[in-house]
């Protein structure tokens, strides 16, 4: 996991910083966002290997994010993890077809596992 950049979005400040924790700890390079609008900032700057966002947020929501991703040719092949409390497998399958999905709550070792899959498919 090490050398990993993830960028972490979720508008719930408690859920984003115990995300970040625990992916530090097993050594990936974090970075992170409380919107999409923050989002576009980091990844205008940084570089970043896997996007893990929530998709429940005020004014976009993370479907917003993965478009706007979709829309930038240098956006479009960073591997994307989606999270909600709300949408079903199967409307994620629908909105975002290329991301992985998790259900909240979250189970950590389930989406260090995720971030470690979508990092080396990336590699690919």
């Amino acid at each position: 996991m090490s050398d990993v950049r993830v960028l972490i979005v979720d508008d719930h400040d408690d859920t984003r910083r115990m995300f970040v924790e625990y992916l530090a700890w097993h050594g990936a390079l974090t970075l992170e966002a409380s919107s999409v609008a923050e989002a576009i900032v980091v990844l205008e700057r940084e570089l970043v290997h896997v996007v893990v966002t929530d998709v429940a947020m005020p004014r976009e929501d993370g479907y917003a994010l993965l478009a706007r991703m979709d829309a930038r040719p240098g956006w479009a092949s960073i591997p994307r993890i989606v999270v909600s409390g709300h949408s079903s497998v199967l409307e994620a399958s629908e909105r975002a077809p290329r991301a992985t999905y998790l259900k909240k709550p979250v189970d950590l070792e389930r989406l260090l596992e995720a971030i470690a899959t979508s990092a080396v498919r990336a590699e690919r």
